[in-house]
C-alpha cells in the first residue's frame, strides 16, 4: 500500500482544502450547520497524516475505511449498559449526523454502510448538501410482506448505490434454509445494475452459501480476534449464538462477540477471491481501533466498515493510513 499513499500531510491538506464543505445547496439550506461543522473540521482536519487509500468495488472507487451507521441508529451492542443505545440516538440529531458525514467526506471517507432505517436520512443528506457519498444499502426483507423484494425496491428508490443482504437477515434465511430467496435477492439487485453483497453475523452462513454455489459480488464479514476482556470463553461458543434474543446464561453470548470463531473466519476469507469488507472489527468498542483495524487488514479484509462518532473520525482515519502503509503480515492479495 505504500506506493498508493505517498502524499505528504501538506499535500493531503491541500487536496482537502479544495473540496467544498458542502454542496452549494447545503450552504444555503444549513448556514448554521455549515458554520458549526466548519469550526469542528478546521481543527480536526489539520491533524490528518495523509490521504486515505481507496480500492475498487465494481465500478465504484471507495475508501478503504467505510463509516458505519449503527451509532446513528443507536445499535450500540453495549452488553448490559442499557442506556447507551438511547444516548447514541440522542447524540445523533439530524444536524449531528450531517456534520459527521461532512467531516468524514472532507477527511477522505466516501462510503457509508447503512442499514435500512438510515436510508431516508442519507437520501435527505445527499439531496440537501450535494454529497456524492456512496451508500451500501444493508437491506433485508419486510417480515409483513410476501414480496421478498419490497425492502430492496424501497431502498433503491432512496438512492442506494450498492446492495448488501443484511447480516442478520442472511443468518435468518440460512437457518430457515431459504437459499433460493438469498439467490433471488442477489440476482434482483444485479438486475437493477447494482453490485450485490452478502453480509452475515455468523461466518457459517457465508460458508454454507458458498458450498451451495451462491456467490455474491462481495462479502461483509464479521472480523475480530477474541483477545479482549468481555469475550466469553471459546468453549462456550456455538454457531448462531447471537441470532435472536440474548442468552440468559452469562457464560454464553451476551451481545459481546460477533466473530465467534476467528480461525474459521480467517480460513474462509483467505480462500475467497472476491472483495471482503470486514465489520465489527472492534467488537463494538471492546478492541482498540489500531488493534482491530490492523487485525482485519492483516487477515484479508479489503475494506473495513466501522461505526464512528465525529470525534473519532480523524484518529481512525490516521490509524488506517498508518496500518495500510505497513502490512508485512498480510498474506491474502488485494481483491479491490
Amino acid at each position: 500500500m505504500k506506493k498508493d499513499n505517498k502524499c505528504s500531510r501538506r499535500q493531503a491538506l491541500k487536496s482537502i482544502a479544495i473540496l467544498p464543505l458542502m454542496g452549494v445547496v447545503g450552504r444555503e439550506v444549513f448556514p448554521r450547520q455549515v458554520n458549526s461543522a466548519a469550526r469542528l473540521q478546521s481543527a480536526a482536519l489539520y491533524e490528518l497524516k495523509g490521504v486515505l487509500p481507496k480500492g475498487k468495488l465494481g465500478n465504484h472507487e471507495i475508501s478503504r475505511l467505510i463509516i458505519g451507521s449503527n451509532p446513528i441508529n443507536g445499535y450500540a451492542h453495549s452488553r448490559d449498559l442499557t442506556y447507551v443505545g438511547s444516548l447514541f440516538r440522542a447524540y445523533h440529531t439530524e444536524k449531528k449526523v450531517f456534520e459527521t458525514l461532512m467531516m468524514a467526506e472532507q477527511a477522505g471517507i466516501n462510503c457509508i454502510g447503512s442499514g435500512f432505517n438510515s436510508l431516508a436520512l442519507l437520501a435527505k443528506y445527499k439531496k440537501e448538501t450535494g454529497s456524492r457519498i456512496i451508500v451500501i444499502g444493508q437491506v433485508g426483507l419486510n417480515s409483513n410482506s410476501k414480496n421478498i423484494f419490497e425492502q430492496f425496491d424501497q431502498a433503491a428508490g432512496m438512492g442506494i448505490d450498492i446492495f448488501q443482504l443484511h447480516g442478520e437477515w442472511c443468518d435468518r434465511l440460512v437457518l430457515e434454509k431459504r437459499f433460493d430467496d438469498i439467490a433471488k435477492l442477489l440476482d434482483h439487485a444485479r438486475g437493477q445494475g447494482m453490485m450485490a453483497g452478502m453480509g452475515a453475523h455468523m461466518i457459517d452462513s457465508q460458508i454454507v452459501c458458498a458450498e451451495k454455489g451462491i456467490i455474491p459480488d462481495f462479502y461483509m464479514v464479521t472480523m475480530h480476534h477474541g483477545n479482549y476482556w468481555s469475550a466469553h470463553p471459546v468453549e462456550n461458543r456455538v454457531a448462531y449464538e447471537s441470532v435472536g434474543t440474548k442468552q440468559a446464561d452469562h457464560n454464553k453470548w451476551h451481545d459481546n462477540c460477533f466473530c465467534t470463531f476467528p480461525d474459521r473466519t480467517v480460513d474462509f476469507v483467505s480462500k475467497t477471491n472476491i472483495p471482503v469488507i470486514g465489520f465489527k472489527t472492534m467488537a463494538a468498542g471492546a478492541i482498540p481501533p489500531k488493534d482491530g483495524i490492523r487485525w482485519a487488514f492483516e487477515n484479508g479484509a479489503d475494506f473495513v466498515n466501522a461505526g464512528m462518532l465525529d470525534f473519532q473520525l480523524i484518529d481512525d482515519i490516521n490509524i488506517t493510513i498508518s496500518i495500510l502503509n505497513d502490512l508485512p503480515d498480510r498474506r491474502r492479495k488485494w481483491f479491490s
